[in-house]
């Protein structure tokens, strides 16, 4: 009778002010959630959610707050790192293709949902696949990018297709079905809305530029190019 309600994230606003909400974890599945496929892991918060920058969340204030790890804890959290890596452990683990691409600076522009939650609220600027492109190519003229669509977008399950013709000149590569690890494996870069695939290059050690404000800018890990956040500004390494 006193267990606290739990409510999916995106409800909160019409559940009580003391529910815990919930969202799919950094390491979510085999599948997509638009296809029903059960996550493997919950984020739980008590204040907020990771993914709306608009206000304060438990991971946020933790980053910003908490204690300096302990040495034994840094260690811990490189070797799940490592494990990640050598496991080409991902957000859905959808696996697909291997592409070899050519030699030279290569960015990856990862697509997503533009309806999405992570978009509505971390997204002051711009917000659609389109216009990431748009500035990844402003940016790096002469660079090769890679643009991979999200998978929920390649399935027709949800917003944020870009037209075949709307692409000619900003992607050299449209990849839908390659495998993100090892994307991030051949690539000099990522540029960004708020996708998590941001915080996956961080951990196999690629630059990182983010045109919204998800949960991992804002501490000196990438080159954030919208409003900075006030409740952030902690330098922070990877691994803390």
């Amino acid at each position: 009778q006193n267990r606290p309600h739990m409510v999916w994230a995106s409800k909160g606003d019409t559940a009580p002010s003391s529910a815990i909400k919930i969202e799919d974890g950094f390491i979510r599945s085999r599948g997509l959630g638009a296809e029903l496929i059960p996550p493997l892991s919950l984020v739980c918060d008590k204040s907020g959610i990771y993914y709306d920058p608009t206000q304060p969340s438990d991971l946020e204030t933790l980053l910003a707050t908490g204690p300096a790890l302990r040495s034994d804890q840094i260690d811990r959290a490189r070797d799940l790192i490592k494990h990640l890596i050598e496991n080409d452990v991902s957000k859905y683990n959808l696996g697909g293709s291997v592409t070899n691409l050519p030699d030279g600076y290569k960015i990856l522009a990862p697509g997503q949902v533009e309806n999405d939650a992570s978009i509505k609220l971390g997204c002051p600027d711009i917000a659609t696949n389109l216009e990431l492109l748009r500035q990844t190519r402003a940016a790096h003229p002469d660079a090769t990018v890679i643009y991979k669509p999200h998978p929920d977008v390649v399935a027709d399950l949800r917003q944020g297709h870009i037209a075949d013709a709307d692409l000619r000149g900003l992607a050299d590569f449209v990849l839908p079905h390659a495998d993100i690890s090892t994307l991030l494996t051949q690539v000099d870069a990522v540029h960004t809305l708020t996708s998590l695939t941001g915080f996956e290059a961080l951990l196999r050690g690629c630059d990182v530029t983010v045109y919204g404000q998800p949960f991992y800018s804002g501490w000196g890990l990438t080159r954030d190019r919208a409003a900075p956040i006030h409740r952030r500004g902690r330098l922070l390494d990877l691994e803390t």
